[in-house]
């Protein structure tokens, strides 16, 4: 809890100059000047979760909408997009995301910040992001109940599933850290996660590995992450590596949310809680992922199970490019092992069947 000690520490004031729209903080923590970003589709609960995760850090929270957009275009969020349409408001708010700037802050992204690319380029140098990940269902029955107009998409007709399909894929460029939200957790059980995900973040030395052939006084004086993991595959002492301090562990509700995606999708979030993402960017995984689960599987669902009889079923792991259960494996591990060797490295890899 080192970190979020030291954050409580953390006071801002807002700028007397108006027109800089800049929030500064006046102490340094181990978050340095970088802020929290809280980024998600509408209706994710990136206000009222910021709000939480703001309040147990003492520190100040800056909702785009109502403290950069409104404040800005002296009117609300809604009579501006209805004034201008979608096009044109996705301009003028990332004209007014880039005239923005904080540190040592929660701030709660909209939900359409992340489709213009210079605005959330301009704030990804300012801090963390970290996407709220939440069920598509759970977001729909969200929005009807709060009726929200000011959705970018809902002018044009668009259906708000038609809405969060098509910026998933902006939410997945941007994000540093996902947050992956069960179905029906409340908004503390998620505010609980953020601040998890920040401390995961900014201690990468308790995510490091240990061979299962070490004792634990030696194996106390060595740092091996991940990506040294990686090359060097066994331990010099012909132990396997495992986590020092053992796998995450994954709640009944975010298996739930497991279970419905594709085996990319999956894997993409498992990896993600199992590898630190400063030792291989959430970008790059996910490049890497879909690269190795794709085209080159027979079948779009990968590994399919297939029912028997009664309670029987089999999984099928002959669809890779080699027909072999290897596929799964080695279609992704190689390029984690060119991704985190040494720059200007010659390597060879030898396979056999």
């Amino acid at each position: 809890m080192g970190l979020l000690n030291a954050l409580r520490t953390v006071r801002c004031y807002l700028s007397p100059f108006p027109a800089s729209k800049s929030w500064l903080s006046t102490k340094a923590s181990l978050l340095g000047d970088n802020n929290i970003l809280l980024m998600g589709p509408p209706g994710a609960g990136k206000t009222t979760v910021g709000r939480i995760v703001a309040h147990r850090l003492g520190l100040p929270l800056i909702d785009v909408d109502d403290d950069v957009l409104e404040m800005t275009w002296k009117m609300p969020v809604a009579a501006k997009l209805a004034a201008v349409g979608g096009e044109r408001f996705l301009e003028e708010e990332g004209q007014a995301l880039c005239n923005f700037s904080a540190s040592g802050c929660v701030v709660s992204l909209t939900g359409s910040n992340p489709l213009h690319a210079a605005a959330m380029q301009h704030v990804k140098e300012s801090g963390l992001v970290i996407y709220l990940d939440v069920d598509s269902e759970d977001i729909i029955q969200r929005l009807a109940r709060m009726k929200v107009n000011r959705i970018v998409g809902q002018e044009a007709g668009a259906s708000m599933s038609d809405i969060l399909h098509y910026r998933k894929q902006f939410y997945e460029k941007w994000l540093d850290v996902r947050v992956l939200c069960g179905r029906g957790d409340t908004v503390e059980e998620v505010a609980e996660k953020v601040l998890k995900a920040v401390e995961r973040y900014h201690n990468r030395v308790a995510e490091t590995y240990v061979s299962t052939r070490s004792d634990s006084v030696a194996s106390s004086k060595q740092e091996t992450y991940f990506s040294d993991v990686v090359v060097e595959g066994l331990a010099t002492n012909g132990g396997l590596y495992v986590p020092r301090n053992g796998f995450p562990n994954i709640g009944a509700r975010e298996w739930l949310r497991l279970a419905d995606m594709s085996y990319p999708e999956r894997a993409l979030v498992l990896l993600e809680k199992c590898i630190h993402p400063l030792d291989v960017s959430a970008l790059d995984l996910r490049t890497m992922v879909f690269k190795a689960y794709g085209s080159n599987f027979s079948s779009e669902a990968v590994a399919p199970v297939k029912h028997l009889i009664h309670n029987q079923y089999v999984q099928e792991l002959f669809h890779g490019p080699t027909a072999s259960f290897k596929d799964l494996a080695l279609q992704l591990m190689p390029q984690l092992f060119a991704y985190c060797l040494p720059q200007m490295c010659n390597y060879l890899v030898l396979v056999a069947t």
